[in-house]
Formats: C-alpha cells, structure tokens, sequence
C-alpha cells in the first residue's frame, strides 16, 4: 500500500520484530512466546493505524491546498494519488489501413512510423509574419538575477487573507512556502465565457462563439519562431541564451507564443464584443456605465487559456472574418486547426451559422465542454450539475475500498478526505454558477447522501440532514455555493485593470437594451 511505503522506516522494524516472534512462537509454542506475539501484533497495529492515518491526512491536505489555490493540476494529481493504481486498458493497435497488429516488433515500428510522420515536417513561421511585428526595446534589466534576500523580502510583504492574485495561489502559501509562481486558473476563462452569455441575454444580443482546437498545439510549436518571438518583445540576450538552452522542457514561454499568435491574428481586425466597463461604484449600480466620462470601452474577440481559444462576436459574418483571421494566423506561425475538435455556439439564434475553415463547414453545437466545464447556449446548467454529480460519485465509489471501506482511517480522517477529494471534484467551477433552489437541493441530497455513507447513517435511523451536517461538522450546499461565490467576486475585484473577468464582471455591452422585468 501507498502508506505503507510512505512510512517504510516506521512499519519496517515493527513488521520485522512481528515476524521473529511468529518465528519464535512457531518454534516453540509456550505462553511467554505467545504473550510476545500479542503484544508484538498489538504494537504493530497501532503503528499502522498512526501511519495510514498521517499518510491519509497528509495527502488530504495537500489536495485541499491545490483546490483552494485553483491548481486543478495538483488536485486532480492528488485525487489519482488516492484512488491507487488503475487497470491498464489496451487497445488494438491498427495500422494505416486498419488492420490489427498484434506481433509486438511490428506495433513497436508502427508507433516508430507514426511519430516519424508527426514530426517529418519542421512547422516554420515565416519572415513575413515575423517582420510584422513591432519590436519593442531589448529589457537590459531581465539579466540582472534577483537575490534571494530580494524575493524572500517581496514575498514577506504579501498580505495575509486576502483571496488568491491572478497566480491562483493564497499569500499565506507564498509566504510560507516560498513557492514558484504558477499560472492563472480556468475558471477566469469560465467566468468569462458565462459573463458575456448573461450579459448578451440581458441586452438582448446574439452571441456566436467558436471554440478553437490546435493539432498537437504544444508538440508541433516551432522553436525557432518562438525564440525569434522572444527577442521582438524585448528578451535580454542573456535571458534568450538560457532560454534557449532549455528549450526541450520549455512550457511557460509556448503561452506567450499562443498570445502572440493571437496579437497578429487579430492586430488589425475590429470584429467581437465591445464592452464599456468602469470599476468604481457598487457593482448593481448600472447607471454608472452611463455616464460619458470614466468610462472605458473595450474590444473582447478572443479568450485564450493555454492553447485553448474561445472567439466571439455578435454576427455571423463577424465571426467568420474572426476565424479567417485566426486561420490564416495559424498558417503563417505553422499550426493546423483540427477541424473535426472545433466547434462553433450560437445563443438567441433560431438557425444555426454557417461557418467554414477552408472550405470545411464548422460543427455548431448546442453545448460545448470548455476547459471543463460545460457552456450551453441556452445559459442552463442543469448538464453541467449533472456532470459534475456523476464525476463526484465517480472518485466516490473509486475510493470504497481504500478509504471507505477501509476500517484503519477513522471517521475524522474520512472526512477531511471527502472534502479534498469529492467536494473539489463536484465544485469544479461552481464560482461561475448561477444556481436555482432546485440545483441546489440536487446538489445538497448527493451531498448528504455522501455523509451518510462515510459517518455511517442509515435512513432506518431516520436521522434529518441537518442533524448529518452537524455530526459532520459540514456546512448545507446552500452555504458553501454562496461563500464560493462570495470569495470570487473578492478575487475578481482585486484583479488588475487589464484583466478580463474584472472588465466584464464591471461592465455593459456597448450595444442593445435591457428589457422591462427579468431577463
């Protein structure tokens, strides 16, 4: 077991003096051998009951830091950690003409010919393209290090309890742990996509979103373009040289490739939703957007996350010219668009839109799974309450035997367990929810239900909910969405004037009206 090797320099010696009093008692069968041997076992199942215990909660632990700091990576990384090894599945490997290949030399040279086919052709971004873009002055500054004095000082003047920055990661982990700083969340994105579609509800605005996918976007990036990239946005010579050095393991710079494939594809292209957006003021004070001074208007066409890409406008033929413009950006930078992966959302529409990539007419969906989370054109999120209650109980019944069944773990140590590992999984996204009562009562009987299975409660006890939540220590469903969704509007307040979630959450859509009564 995972906890046992976690804790082999505690369980190994009791394990060893258990088995030689076995061995002494097997030996010589007597009182005093056998008087050894309870008391060995006795010593021994207490220590594995003090080791599963730190192992289980050690892990919840660092699961629960993921899920607060919005690292869906670590999260979901723990919760396989948890679950323990899965039946490896395999599948028949065909070849180019589809037939099985079931001698293993030959499905050896298969992957050989395939990965050969992948990568036989260098994708290059032309000098054209390159030329284009505007160089900006060499950041001479980018390579003088920073001391450790001067980052651990900068990091000890982070505040305390505020919610997580645009990293996704609380103060307090910073500070204590002098962490990396990681990426931003999804759920920025999430946020946004079903921002623009209740604002565009409310004002009466069709929306048309294509949702872009890149073949092998990561894999197939030239690397040659990408440092060139580098050196036109200011990149220091040093700083480009270790760059460079590092280039088989680099992540965090193919991002900026995507934003500046972005910034070319639409520099010169006005199409998308424009927004007026001012962040003073109580957010439910609509009149402020009126007003003709402090107020700001903005051009939203893309919402890009990793290599994950969302365009939006509010015509058919806008749309279209935002996907030109993307199509022919991809060629010049050397990526494909996998046409088959992209798909194109129409709200408020009675027809769906026509729109074609090369000649290939784009999928158009009713709903889409984007980064997770699942965007209906109707604004609905009954599916996506669906998803994630199957996903919950997925992880659940994936952890009977190790955790529930398990009779090591007490009830304290189940608990925090279940919060880490299912609730994370059910709530995935739930910031960007706008719930009715009756989400919320689905949500609060699966809920309970779990609470039931862990404590364990039957329903001959006739026990009410409110009596399980408390023996739980547990709050409703109702109270958690709301802090949840408290927390965010904070986070989002406290983000930069350039962010997208904070311009849309403060904002109106520069064109259509709001109609009489609820939208």
């Amino acid at each position: 077991a995972n906890w046992y090797e976690a804790h082999w320099e505690e369980m190994e010696p009791v394990t060893e003096t258990k088995r030689k009093a076995l061995l002494a008692y097997k030996a010589s069968p007597c009182p005093s051998t056998l008087k050894a041997l309870r008391a060995t076992s006795k010593n021994s199942q207490q220590t594995a009951r003090h080791c599963t215990k730190a192992y289980w909660l050690n892990l919840c632990s660092s699961i629960q830091t993921a899920a607060d700091a919005g690292d869906a990576r670590g999260m979901y990384k723990g919760i396989k950690k948890a679950i323990g090894p899965k039946t490896t599945k395999i599948a028949p490997l065909k070849s180019r003409i589809g037939k099985v290949i079931t001698d293993q030399e030959k499905q050896l040279l298969r992957w050989v010919k395939y990965y050969l086919e992948l990568y036989a052709t260098q994708n290059i971004v032309t000098d054209t393209t390159l030329d284009t873009i505007l160089d900006l002055p060499v950041m001479e500054e980018l390579d003088t290090p920073p001391t450790l004095d001067e980052l651990s000082k900068v990091t000890d003047c982070l505040a305390c309890g505020n919610a997580p920055g645009s990293n996704g990661i609380l103060p307090e982990v910073l500070k204590n742990g002098k962490l990396v700083v990681v990426g931003r969340a999804t759920i920025d994105m999430i946020f946004s996509v079903r921002q623009l579609q209740e604002k565009s509800r409310e004002q009466q605005m069709p929306l048309y979103i294509a949702f872009i996918d890149l073949t092998k976007a990561f894999d197939l990036v030239s690397r040659s373009g990408l440092f060139r990239l580098l050196q036109k946005i200011g990149c220091s010579p040093q700083l480009l040289a270790v760059v460079t050095s590092f280039h088989d393991n680099i992540h965090s710079t193919v991002v900026i490739f995507f934003s500046m494939l972005l910034h070319y594809a639409f520099k010169d292209c006005r199409e998308g939703v424009y927004i007026y957006t001012r962040a003073d003021g109580k957010l439910f004070n609509i009149a402020r957007l009126h007003a003709k001074t402090k107020v700001t208007e903005i051009l939203i066409h893309d919402m890009l996350f990793a290599n994950d890409a969302a365009l939006t406008t509010h015509t058919e033929d806008g749309l279209q010219q935002l996907v030109n413009c993307f199509s022919y950006a991809c060629k010049k930078f050397g990526l494909t668009i996998s046409l088959k992966k992209t798909k194109v959302m129409a709200q408020k529409k009675d027809s769906p839109p026509t729109i074609a990539i090369d000649g290939y007419n784009l999928e158009c969906v009713e709903n889409f799974t984007y980064l997770g989370s699942i965007i209906i054109n109707s604004l609905s999120i009954d599916m996506e309450i669906n998803g994630r209650i199957a996903k919950a109980a997925t992880v659940m019944a994936r952890l009977n035997q190790r955790v529930w069944n398990n009779t090591k773990p007490t009830v304290k140590t189940k608990l925090p367990f279940y919060k880490a590992c299912v609730f994370s999984t059910l709530l995935y996204s739930s910031e960007t929810w706008t719930t009715h009562l009756r989400h919320e009562k689905k949500l609060n009987s699966f809920h309970v239900r779990c609470l039931r299975r862990i404590l364990p409660i039957l329903w001959q006890d006739k026990v009410p909910n409110t009596e399980v939540l408390e023996s739980a220590g547990i709050r409703s469903m109702s109270a958690i969405l709301s802090e949840k969704h408290l927390r965010w509007l904070g986070h989002v307040r406290r983000m930069g004037p350039s962010r997208i979630p904070r311009d849309l959450l403060y904002s109106k859509l520069a064109e259509g009206s709001r109609q009489i009564g609820r939208p």
